[in-house]
C-alpha cells in the first residue's frame, strides 16, 4: 500500500467517523419513547451496535460509552453492553446460563450462583476489551436473581490479592536495592 493509499483509505474511514458521530447524535435527539422505536427496538439496538464497531475502530469506545450514557440516556450497564460486548469466550458462557427455576432461588443460592458466574468469567479470562458491567447486564438478562454483589466481591478479593503480590514485589525490590546500596556505598556506615 503506498502512503496516498494509506491517506485516502484514512481520510474515508475519519469522514465515515465523523457522520457515525453525526447520525448517533440525530439518533439520540430523537424522541427515544415515540411509538415506531418502541415497536423497532431491534433495528434500533442494531443500529447503536453498527455505531459501536466505527468507535471500536478509532479506538473511542469510552467517548460512545459516554455518549450513550448522556445523549441517548442509557444506563451505565445498557451503555455498556452495547459500547463494550463481551468477548466471544464470555458471551459463549453467558448464552449457556440457563434461567434458574423460581424454585431454586433463595438468596443463599442466587449468591453462590453469581460468585460461580464470576469464577467461571476470571477462568474465561477478561481481556481489556470487557466490561465488567456489560458482563453484569449480559447475565442478568439470563438469571433474574443474578446477585451484582457477590459477583463483584469475587473480582475484589482477586485485585486484593494481586495488590497484596505486587506490594510483595515492590517491597522485595526495594529491600533488594537497599542491600545493593549497601555494599557499594559508604553510606552504611551512618
Amino acid at each position: 500500500m503506498t502512503v496516498a493509499d494509506a491517506v485516502h483509505k484514512w481520510t474515508n474511514k475519519a469522514l465515515d467517523y465523523a457522520k457515525t458521530k453525526d447520525n448517533l447524535r440525530g439518533l439520540a435527539g430523537s424522541n427515544l419513547f415515540a411509538l415506531p422505536l418502541i415497536l423497532n427496538k431491534g433495528e434500533m439496538l442494531n443500529k447503536l451496535k453498527s455505531f459501536q464497531k466505527q468507535f471500536a475502530e478509532f479506538g473511542n469506545l469510552e467517548e460512545y460509552y459516554n455518549i450513550l450514557q448522556s445523549d441517548v440516556n442509557l444506563s451505565p450497564q445498557a451503555s455498556a453492553q452495547i459500547a463494550y460486548p463481551p468477548s466471544a469466550k464470555i458471551n459463549d458462557y453467558i448464552d449457556s446460563i440457563k434461567t434458574p427455576a423460581f424454585q431454586g432461588t433463595g438468596f443463599k443460592r442466587a449468591t453462590e450462583r453469581s460468585s460461580a458466574y464470576a469464577d467461571k468469567i476470571l477462568e474465561l479470562g477478561v481481556t481489556n476489551r470487557d466490561s465488567l458491567l456489560s458482563i453484569m447486564r449480559s447475565i442478568q438478562e439470563k438469571d433474574p436473581y443474578f446477585d451484582q454483589n457477590a459477583f463483584l466481591d469475587v473480582f475484589k478479593k482477586i485485585a486484593r490479592l494481586y495488590q497484596a503480590r505486587n506490594d510483595l514485589i515492590e517491597n522485595f525490590k526495594r529491600r533488594s536495592n537497599f542491600a545493593k546500596l549497601g555494599r557499594y556505598s559508604n553510606l552504611t556506615n551512618l
